[in-house]
C-alpha cells in the first residue's frame, strides 16, 4: 500500500522534472492531495487484509 503513495509523489517529480511539465497546481498541494486520499482509503484496505 506505502508503494501506491510513492509512486503518485514519485511519477509527479518525473513529470514536473524530467518532462517539465509545468501545471500550474503547486507540487505540495498535489502530494497533500495524494496523502489525504491514501490515509483515506486506509480503513477499507487494512481489514481485506485481515482476510487474505
Amino acid at each position: 500500500m506505502g508503494w501506491l503513495l510513492h509512486g503518485a509523489v514519485s511519477h509527479l517529480a518525473i513529470r514536473r522534472r524530467i518532462y517539465s511539465n509545468d501545471n500550474t497546481m503547486p507540487s505540495g498541494a498535489v502530494i497533500a492531495m495524494h496523502v489525504r486520499a491514501f490515509l483515506a482509503s486506509m480503513p477499507s484496505l487494512l481489514p481485506a487484509l485481515e482476510h487474505a
